[in-house]
């Protein structure tokens, strides 16, 4: 098993950490709720892999009616690892088998959604979020830095 490396193209990427948006990292406060995954720094429009192995189970919306994307990995475990922020790669199919490190995906810009306003004094950075969550109850959500990915 090997601990979370998150790749775009050949660098790795950085945490998200803390800018005026809020934190990126996970079970940081989002008013009521936590953030149930981790932000990973990365460029719009660059190659994004699977942080896991496992089948690809579905390419959901991060938000109704717009066009944001997830690419979501369900390992040998049962749990479902979810990338958000990611155009899915046109080739990726429903039921694919994939391993750690396949092309999943271009990451999408969120600079159109998030810009610099009154509250904020820059456009958030664009950032892939990686979630873990418990195939037995998805209410339940593990760190991504803890998880051991297969």
């Amino acid at each position: 098993m090997l601990r979370a490396k998150y790749t775009v193209g050949i660098q790795d990427a950085e945490d998200r950490g803390s800018d005026c948006w809020g934190s990126g990292n996970f079970g940081a406060s989002r008013g009521s709720r936590t953030h149930n995954g981790k932000d990973v720094l990365v460029p719009a429009g660059s190659n994004f892999f699977s942080v896991s192995s496992g089948d690809v189970t579905k390419f959901g919306y991060c938000y109704r009616g717009e066009g944001y994307r997830y690419v979501e990995i369900t390992d040998r475990e049962g749990n479902r690892v979810r990338h958000f922020y990611i155009k899915p790669n046109i080739s990726l199919m429903i039921g694919d088998r994939i391993g750690m490190g396949a092309l999943i995906g271009t990451s999408q810009d969120l600079a159109c959604k998030y810009q610099a306003d009154e509250c904020h004094s820059e456009d958030m950075p664009n950032h892939v979020h990686i979630e873990v969550m418990s195939g037995l109850d998805s209410k339940v959500f593990f760190d991504p830095d803890e998880y051991e990915f297969t």
